[in-house]
């Protein structure tokens, strides 16, 4: 495939915060060989902060996917009119292959039949084998690029952080006290489902636990609805700790960025904080996290053997639940003990040498 400056290329990536962050190293590479050509990025309304700004696009098209068949078929006119030359599709969903068929773009760059539980691949004419056995996200997503003839590089997370973004974190972290040289602990309590957050007295009992460490600060991270989770955990805490301001996810991104490592549930925001560069230490219930943990050297993800627990599909399959998304239960995070992450905690710190 030819450098052509007038190529213009789509990618497709609807899905949530935390894969949209997985897909950015291969934007990176796109950018890194296509230095002159047009790159969009079709992204969904909640996760379109993570590419907005983004240096290494052009356009960046939001869409409603909840808006129904009237949307789907505005989407695919606009694609069509636009005439894109290429397409890639790591969403890799049946209704995003069809958008791609349908908007006729002519080179659309999917992967091969199952690598996606939904039937994708036939929409595709260039299909890319990722590779057998657990292959995070991150590096699954590379392939396209390996596919393109481009070679391998820095894996590059980039989100754009307005300077005005940064001066409000500045200024809180000022006022609160939190702008020295002491070691910043963010404590990301966010996470899609209750099987997949810690209990609030965990998280009120690890500020206590970090706070004995000499000159340690925490900063509980929250997000709209989880206001009543932030009151009680305060409640429970013996020690006290700093409580983010109402952020967006731009502001969110840029403290993470000020914090010297973040713990958190497996959510979008934990992946954001691995975006920022700041070490972060994973709490994995149900869900697998060879896949889609924290990427890099220098993170953690704690994840305990699930085979003792009573539920079937948890006691089969240790490496992730089937069933998890159809599961109220919390036991599989409650396994993840205090100790547990302050040994990762105490690790971590070793390795940076305070």
């Amino acid at each position: 495939m030819e450098n052509k400056i007038t190529e213009k290329i789509l990618i497709i990536r609807l899905s949530g915060v935390g894969d949209v962050i997985h897909s950015l190293p291969l934007l990176s590479a796109l950018r890194r060989k296509y230095v002159d050509n047009h790159i969009t990025w079709l992204v969904s309304k909640k996760a379109k902060a993570v590419v907005a700004g983004n240096p290494g696009l052009d356009e960046v098209i939001v869409f409603e996917k909840s808006k129904g068949l009237r949307a789907w078929l505005s989407l695919i006119r606009k694609l069509k009119e636009a005439k894109f030359d290429l397409v890639i599709d790591p969403q890799s969903q049946f209704r995003s292959g069809v958008v791609a068929f349908l908007a006729g773009i002519p080179r659309r760059v999917g992967f091969v039949r199952g690598v996606s539980k939904e039937p994708n691949s036939i929409f595709m004419n260039e299909k890319v084998d990722p590779g057998k056995g657990e292959i995070h996200n991150v590096d699954r997503d590379l392939s396209f690029a390996k596919h393109l003839g481009i070679p391998p590089g820095e894996k590059k997370f980039i989100i754009h952080v307005d300077d005005g973004d940064v001066k409000y974190i500045e200024d809180f972290l000022k006022g609160a006290g939190a702008g020295g040289a002491a070691p910043l602990v963010g404590l990301s309590i966010a996470g899609s489902l209750p099987n997949k957050r810690w209990k609030n007295s965990s998280w009120a009992a690890l500020i206590d636990a970090i706070s004995s460490r000499e000159k340690m600060k925490t900063i509980i991270l929250w997000g709209p609805g989880e206001e009543g989770d932030v009151e009680e955990i305060t409640k429970f805490a013996k020690k006290k700790t700093l409580t983010a301001p109402a952020t967006d996810l731009k502001q969110l991104a840029a403290l993470m960025g000020k914090c010297n490592m973040v713990i958190g549930n497996d959510s979008g925001p934990l992946h954001m904080a691995v975006a920022m560069g700041t070490s972060v230490i994973s709490l994995y219930g149900p869900s697998g996290f060879k896949k889609c943990g924290p990427y890099g050297e220098g993170n953690t993800a704690i994840r305990k053997d699930l085979s003792g627990l009573a539920c079937f599909s948890r006691g089969r399959n240790v490496t992730r639940c089937r069933k998890f998304r159809r599961c109220g239960e919390k036991d599989c995070m409650d396994l993840i003990t205090v100790e547990d992450v302050m040994k990762a905690v105490e690790g971590l710190l070793m390795v940076r040498g305070k």
